[in-house]
């Protein structure tokens, strides 16, 4: 089923440590998505704010990986596009079924602060910004009277930036931990399974932003 559009943001977060040699060449590496599940907050069929399991699923045919392996997308601090700290120089869904980059920070001095706390292990979550364009139930990982769970079987990652607060304990500056009011993707069901299509999201107010 062909997606309405997607410009659905959410984000999930996760840690990464300075390498040896990261004061020199101010490389990063790091994983920034893995299929580990994680709550998160999506509108249902009924247009309702659900807290639901999502996972996302790591077949590379699941992922589109065009903006963030064109080797021109940001690195961000705090998910805000006026604060590019460095560019994602590599990225690629690994065998290990994660999602792993490579940063070039920038050297740029009214960053040395930001450099300094990445070597002394004070700056070490990572989060990265996705769209869902369709989900299936995962049933199989439901627990009765529990959440349901949902499997993200075509999605997109965005951008990734250093963050302060990790959801997904298994990558790293190390997922960002979900916004009750992040963008929302819609559901549409049928008899066998659920598939969930994103659609636009209402536009805020300048007010309200």
């Amino acid at each position: 089923m062909e997606p309405e559009n997607k410009k659905e943001i959410l984000f999930r977060n996760f840690r990464a440590e300075a390498p040896a040699g990261f004061a020199q060449d101010c490389v990063l590496p790091l994983s920034f998505s893995s299929e580990e599940m994680v709550p998160q907050y999506i509108a249902n069929e009924r247009g309702e704010i659900e807290l639901v399991d999502e996972i996302l699923d790591h077949n590379p045919s699941s992922v589109d990986m065009s903006r963030l392996a064109s080797g021109s997308a940001p690195f961000l601090l705090d998910h805000d596009p006026r604060q590019v700290a460095g560019v994602i120089q590599k990225a690629e869904i690994a065998g290990d079924k994660k999602g792993r980059a490579e940063i070039k920070i920038s050297k740029r001095a009214d960053l040395a602060g930001f450099r300094q706390d990445i070597m002394d292990g004070i700056r070490t979550n990572i989060s990265v910004g996705y769209s869902v364009q369709k989900y299936e139930r995962a049933k199989e990982f439901e627990v009765e009277g529990g959440r349901r769970c949902f499997r993200a079987v075509a999605w997109t990652p965005l951008e990734i930036s250093s963050v302060g607060l990790p959801a997904d304990s298994t990558v790293g500056i190390g997922r960002s931990a979900a916004s009750a009011f992040a963008f929302a993707p819609a559901f549409q069901d049928d008899e066998n399974k659920t598939a969930i299509t994103t659609k636009e999201s209402p536009k805020m107010d300048e007010k309200e932003r």
